[in-house]
């Protein structure tokens, strides 16, 4: 049985339960927090994904290069081994 079957229940904390003074410190803290700069972050990752998608486009032009070689007729006329 999950824990609302057995009658445990849990609730947010609300802010109007606080102190004020203790309200008002944690909205400064919230408000004077720098914005994170994600910059470098968001180009780690293009750079990644410019080097998986490479890795892609090769890949799929060396399953290309395969499938003509197999497209290739073989000795007895068949475009596939016997």
């Amino acid at each position: 049985m999950g824990d609302a079957a057995m009658g445990i229940r849990y609730g947010k904390p609300c802010m109007t339960n606080l102190e004020p003074e203790l309200g008002r410190r944690i909205i400064e803290t919230i408000l004077s927090t720098p914005v994170p700069d994600n910059k470098s972050l968001n180009e780690k990752a293009d750079e990644i994904l410019a080097q998986f998608l490479e890795r892609k486009r090769n890949a799929v032009k060396q399953a290309a290069r395969a499938n003509k070689m197999e497209a290739i007729p073989q000795e007895n006329g068949l475009p596939f081994p016997q």
